[in-house]
């Protein structure tokens, strides 16, 4: 893989299932309904890399209120 290879896009809830497999390769127990929720909540600040069609990295920000937000699903 190169870097050319890469894509940076905002994650749609059609990502969710990608989020899945990502997260599993590292060991963490977040499901279908969980990688839907994040996204949804995040936004315009969820973001995934992309190779291909394969979900690489991912990190979701989901602001609270004007005080508070969350950096959220951060694998890389």
């Amino acid at each position: 893989m190169s870097h050319a290879d890469l894509q940076l896009r905002r994650l749609q809830p059609s990502d969710a299932e990608g989020g899945c497999a990502l997260v599993a390769s590292v060991g963490w127990e977040q499901d279908l309904t969980n990688w839907k929720q994040f996204i949804r909540w995040g936004g315009e600040g969820a973001f995934g890399l992309f190779d291909g069609e394969q979900l690489v990295a991912s990190t979701i920000a989901i602001q609270y209120s004007t005080e508070l937000a969350w950096i959220a699903a951060v694998v890389t």
